[in-house]
């Protein structure tokens, strides 16, 4: 199962401060459809949602050199404090789904 192995490399490199919890977010986002409308015995909305939840509420938040480049300084150091507090807030929760995770499947 490809896609699970996807999902259990972004949740180590996030585990492991490889990937931000928003980039990893993100990139978990991605796997929306094949997760919840495919493979949900696998893997539920519920273990996924706080994934979701993030990559919902932080798509106005230029992250990549690319986003940022368009975007004033002033707005920038905005965004970034955004980011930090949206970090602080869901870092704790984060970490423990991606546990959660690498647990459930580190037999895989």
């Amino acid at each position: 199962m490809d896609s699970l192995k996807q999902i259990i490399d972004i949740v180590r490199k996030i585990e492991s401060n490889e990937l931000g919890i928003i980039v990893g977010s993100r990139k978990i986002a991605e796997f929306r459809d094949y997760f919840i409308n495919d493979n949900p015995d696998v893997l539920s909305y519920s273990d996924l949602s706080i994934f979701f939840d993030i990559e919902f509420k932080t798509k106005n938040i230029p992250i990549s050199i690319d986003e940022r480049a368009v975007w004033g300084k002033e707005a920038l150091k905005a965004k970034d404090e955004e980011i930090k507090e949206l970090e602080k807030q869901y870092g704790k929760q984060i970490m423990s789904v991606c546990r959660k995770i690498i647990t459930k499947f580190d037999n895989e």
